[in-house]
């Protein structure tokens, strides 16, 4: 169940892998007599992924330590190897990176007496040099690249699958440089390889890249077609942190998105989340919309709760979280009614019908 996540995930589809991890941690924890197996920390660390990509912080937090914490009471070699990406992502959890890098650790150690050291090692390397770039580290990175057995990047070359995740690493290291030219063309025929393999989330993020890098090549209207493309595939499954990591390149991407009427509805929300002052083409993109589109799902649940007069504690028991989710969603729910008090968002949701 937990592989079976892990290729939903890949081919994008976040709700599946979602409720198939649920699933698994359930079942191990049934089966583990009310304690998870060990067997369930691929699942817990898939789950952390999702809930990152939906930027449901503090949820994903506490699966990715539950993962590590399980997955060093035996993580088999092949689930190590194909969790590392996830932990890259992860690793962006703030407080969570040397964590996380523990887990790596871990996991490099179980691959030693394995004849699978090599891809691992790599793909290790690669994640240390990823940290390194969203850190801001572009030197440590490129010494990674130097130190690469391989060809640096090729525009000839389409990397296989277990490389792949290597390979955007260097694409991301060449942007950092500015070293732009042949990359667009570089990204399609992995954009290719990926579509056709059906490995839509790589999709999301090669688009992404594309139209980071064609903005950067001052190729505007080329990077807002492949970035309305990525929000079309992102859109029905929630991705956010993929948008929302790419740092300020994105936020001004977004924003000429938005003041052309794409997908504005979606744009708005993400640009919300760079903490970008609203303007008023934001402010009428929030007002055409319904109240309850205004809110997720889950936030109309904190919502109705706290109309109830539930404590933030009392809500967590409620829907099954962490004290610290609640909040975030409390933050979500008055960054979004415009309020800044628990008093002035039930009064705000009575306004607009939501209670």
């Amino acid at each position: 169940m937990g592989h079976l996540a892990d290729i939903q995930a890949k081919q994008g589809r976040l709700h599946q892998a979602a409720e198939t991890c649920r699933k698994a941690v359930c079942l191990g924890a049934e089966w583990g007599g009310g304690e998870p197996l060990p067997a369930t920390a691929y699942a817990h660390i898939c789950l952390a992924y999702v809930l990152y990509q939906w930027n449901e912080i503090d949820e994903a937090v506490r699966y990715v330590i539950k993962g590590i914490e399980l997955g060093k009471q035996g993580l088999p070699i092949t689930i190590g190897g194909m969790v590392i990406p996830d932990l890259a992502v992860l690793s962006q959890l703030v407080g969570q990176a040397t964590a996380v890098s523990e887990a790596l650790n871990e996991v490099k150690g179980i691959a030693s007496a394995s004849s699978n050291i090599m891809m691992i090692s790599r793909m290790a390397d690669a994640w240390r040099a990823q940290l390194s770039l969203a850190t801001g580290d572009i030197r440590e990175a490129e010494l990674w690249a130097s130190l690469r057995k391989s060809p640096g990047v090729d525009l000839h070359q389409v990397p296989d699958f277990v490389l792949e995740f290597e390979y955007l690493t260097l694409v991301r290291l060449h942007i950092a440089r500015g070293k732009l030219d042949d990359l667009p063309e570089l990204l399609e025929r992995l954009r290719e390889r990926a579509e056709e393999h059906g490995r839509m989330g790589t999709v999301i993020e090669i688009l992404i890249l594309q139209s980071i890098t064609l903005r950067a090549q001052g190729r505007l209207d080329q990077a807002l077609s492949k970035l309305e493309r990525a929000i079309s595939l992102a859109e029905p499954e929630g991705y956010v942190r993929i948008f929302v990591d790419e740092g300020q390149p994105m936020a001004e991407l977004l924003r000429h998105a938005t003041s052309r009427g794409i997908r504005p509805r979606y744009t708005g929300k993400l640009l919300a989340l760079f903490g970008v002052p609203r303007r008023k083409d934001t402010l009428s993109t929030r007002t055409a919309m319904s109240p309850v589109e205004l809110l997720s799902q889950r936030e109309l649940e904190v919502l109705q709760l706290l109309a109830a007069g539930k404590s933030n504690r009392q809500i967590a028991d409620e829907l099954v979280v962490v004290t610290g989710t609640v909040k975030a969603h409390l933050l979500n729910i008055y960054g979004k009614l415009d309020v800044h008090s628990r008093t002035q968002a039930l009064a705000r949701s009575r306004q607009l019908g939501l209670l």
